[in-house]
This record gives structure tokens, C-alpha cells and sequence, in this order.
């Protein structure tokens, strides 16, 4: 038997949960033209959470690297950005 989603709308304007067949919700949509800017936010930590886990290069030596005329640490695929670690 095939799941039927619907929409339940959000007392903001511009959100609607999806929900599926009992009635839970299963994800959100937004409007980005009422939320485009709170989005970027939200899309920034996300990809920032999903690079936790990647090597990382501290800024100084990234400033060593470039200096020296090396290939460059994010050329090669490794984040600049800090560590959450404790939490976050």
C-alpha cells in the first residue's frame, strides 16, 4: 500500500510540514522568498556538520602552504574550517 503525504501548515507563514499517513511529520518546506536568508544560514551549518569529519589544515599553515607556492591544502581536498569538538 502506497504512503499518502500531505501538508500540515505552520502557524509562520511560508513553512508546511509533510506528513505522512498517521500524521507524523516527516519534513518541512520553506519558502525561500519569505526564509531564503535564514536558509543559507541553515544550509551553511549543515554542510559544516557534514564536513566534521574530513581532515582539516589550521590557518597558519595554510598561509605557509600558499606562501611556499604549494599546492594549496584545499586543492587537495582537505576543510580549513575548526573543529566542534566537546559538543558544538
Amino acid at each position: 500500500m502506497k504512503s499518502q503525504n500531505k501538508t500540515q501548515k505552520s502557524p509562520l507563514k511560508g513553512i508546511q510540514f509533510v506528513t505522512d499517513a498517521q500524521g507524523n511529520k516527516t519534513a518541512v518546506q520553506i519558502s525561500l522568498e519569505e526564509w531564503g536568508d535564514i536558509w543559507e544560514d541553515i544550509y551553511d551549518v549543515l554542510v559544516s556538520e557534514a564536513r566534521e569529519s574530513e581532515p582539516t589544515v589550521s590557518w597558519d599553515e595554510l598561509k605557509q602552504e600558499k606562501g611556499r607556492g604549494s599546492r594549496s591544502p584545499i586543492a587537495a581536498g582537505y576543510s580549513t574550517e575548526t573543529s566542534h569538538e566537546g559538543g558544538g
